[in-house]
């Protein structure tokens, strides 16, 4: 029971965190004039190989894909966290994986984001450790 709902903890901080950041990325506007510059900066449009190009374009298509993958670890948490009730052993090396995963999202966390999204970051690879702890030791 330990294993699951660990795995199902984590689900749900997942998802709370693929929420923040999906809000956070699409509403952020900067006050400063140079982040105002920046914002204008990446709407100017370019052509490349016949193709039309921003880099808010690229913003945006890239911060969508990771709240996709953020949807996709959440719902496979959850999984995990019901197989965990009958094979927990089988959850060993997904859980493995998720907290290696995490532990590199929370060094780019470290690098390059505000405090929230290093605290997800943080709280993420303990719970999948704690998981896969208990896995072992069923």
């Amino acid at each position: 029971m330990r294993t699951s709902l660990f795995y199902r903890i984590a689900a749900i901080v997942s998802l709370l965190f693929m929420i923040g950041h999906t809000a956070g990325f699409l509403t952020f506007r900067p006050k400063s004039a140079e982040g105002q510059a920046a914002i204008r900066a990446m709407a100017v449009i370019f052509n490349e190989d016949g193709t039309r190009f921003s880099y808010e374009g690229f913003y945006k298509g890239f911060g969508l894909s990771c709240t996709l993958a953020m949807l996709l670890i959440a719902v496979w948490s959850w999984w995990l966290g019901g197989l965990a009730k009958s094979m927990p052993r089988a959850t060993i090396v997904p859980g493995i994986a998720l907290t290696v995963y995490q532990l590199g999202g929370l060094v780019l966390a470290s690098l390059y984001f505000p405090a929230p999204a290093i605290a997800f970051s943080a709280l993420l690879p303990i719970l999948y450790a704690v998981a896969v702890a208990g896995a072992a030791r069923a």
